[in-house]
C-alpha cells in the first residue's frame, strides 16, 4: 500500500499497457484511500480506467483520453472534452 502521507496519486498509462493493472485491488484501494481522505487524483491517458473500476467516478466532472469518454459516462461521470478537469 503507498502511504497516504504523499500529496496526489497520479496513474498513467499502466492501465492501457498492461490490463491487469485496471483490475488489481491493491492499485484500486490506493485510489480509493486517496479519494476516501479528500487528496487529488491525476489520471493520464486511459488511466481513468482504474477510477472506473474503483468505482469513483460517478457524479464527477473527468476528462480523458476520446477513446475512454463513453466508459466514463456509463460510469456515471460528468465528461468534458477539455484538456484538464481540476
Amino acid at each position: 500500500m503507498i502511504p497516504l502521507s504523499l500529496t496526489i496519486f497520479c496513474c498513467c498509462r499502466a492501465a492501457r499497457l498492461r490490463p491487469n493493472f485496471v483490475k488489481d485491488e491493491r492499485v484500486l484501494n490506493t485510489a480509493r484511500s486517496f479519494d476516501n481522505a479528500g487528496k487529488p487524483i491525476a489520471a493520464i491517458c486511459h488511466a481513468p480506467q482504474i477510477l472506473i473500476s474503483a468505482d469513483l467516478v460517478s457524479g464527477k466532472r473527468v476528462t480523458a483520453y476520446s477513446a475512454v469518454a463513453d466508459e466514463l459516462k456509463e460510469a456515471g461521470a460528468i465528461y468534458e472534452d477539455t484538456e484538464v478537469v481540476v
